[in-house]
């Protein structure tokens, strides 16, 4: 299958890796990675994306777009923001950041594609490959977004509901916000970071975004939707989770993990709620206010 490679020269010293693969002719899927420097997970499903395709023979529907790096800086450097800006990425995403070349070079990347995946990973913590709906008061492109999550086939989904004012200032900017308002039908992919994530979820997670390529009548999952509680920690310390498998129910003040804090007391830490445990934080330091464990209860 035909692969393109080039960059996109967006201002001096900062150019854009894109990968395209397949005939544009009928459309084309567009994966964004790394709109956060330090999430490096994407890049690695994106080669793997690559290395599937172009063993195949026969074509697709739908060609693909990989933004391979969206903030190359920030990679370069390890950190989450944009570091020109000193900004979160993926909050840029509205008008008033428009004229940065960087913001306006991707969106002109995404313009015109069929589908939109931008995929996330979360450092320093294990969770299962999840999807994100994106909710902006737009219902016909949620209800593409949707059917696209449920072609995927994640093993949970949740939804940032901007009509609730708190998500709607947190999330206020993110791709999936802009690509909601210009009509692209789009979902965002969490995963664990790269020294977490298996070749297992890398290869399922690309042979699942490949899938999209050709689109199908047939039906399709049905993705359980979750509403997430993040778990934060109240105090800087030395974090030691307790054995428990991701997607496992936890019950209210079941016992999660131990905090070593630097006083030397110990402290239990326990669940305030039930539910589906969907992230863990790995050991390791934790400093005041980082998640410890996100819960995912059902709707």
């Amino acid at each position: 299958m035909k692969v393109k490679k080039y960059f996109l020269n967006v201002k001096e010293n900062l150019k854009i890796p894109v990968i395209e693969i397949g005939s544009f002719f009928g459309g084309f899927g567009c994966v964004v990675c790394q709109l956060h420097g330090d999430e490096y997970s994407a890049v690695k499903i994106a080669y793997t994306i690559n290395d599937q395709l172009t063993r195949t023979k026969q074509g697709k529907s739908l060609g693909l777009r990989i933004i391979l790096c969206a903030n190359p800086n920030g990679s370069r450097l390890g950190i989450k923001e944009y570091p020109d800006k000193s900004m979160n990425l993926n909050r840029m995403f509205q008008k008033k950041y428009f004229s940065d070349k960087l913001v306006s070079g991707i969106i002109k990347l995404i313009t015109n594609s069929s589908f939109c995946i931008d995929v996330h990973d979360m450092p320093g913590s294990d969770l299962p490959a999840c999807s994100i709906l994106t909710k902006t008061q737009r219902p016909e492109v949620e209800s593409l977004s949707y059917d696209l999550i449920s072609a995927f086939g994640p093993d949970l989904y949740w939804e940032e509901d901007f009509s609730d004012p708190t998500i709607g200032q947190r999330y206020a900017g993110t791709i999936n916000s802009f690509l909601n308002s210009v009509g692209i039908p789009n979902f965002t992919i969490e995963t664990s970071p790269i020294n977490l994530i298996s070749d297992k979820t890398i290869l399922s997670v690309s042979k699942k975004i490949i899938a999209l390529l050709t689109p199908t009548k047939k039906p399709v999952f049905k993705p359980k939707l979750v509403k997430r509680i993040e778990i934060a920690s109240r105090e800087s310390g030395i974090f030691l989770p307790n054995d428990l498998k991701l997607l496992q129910s936890i019950k209210r003040d079941e016992p999660v993990g131990k905090l070593l804090n630097l006083t030397g007391r110990i402290k239990q830490i326990y669940s305030p709620s039930s539910g589906l445990l969907i992230r863990l934080a790995s050991r390791g330091f934790i400093k005041e206010k980082q998640k410890l464990f996100d819960l995912g209860k059902r709707l």
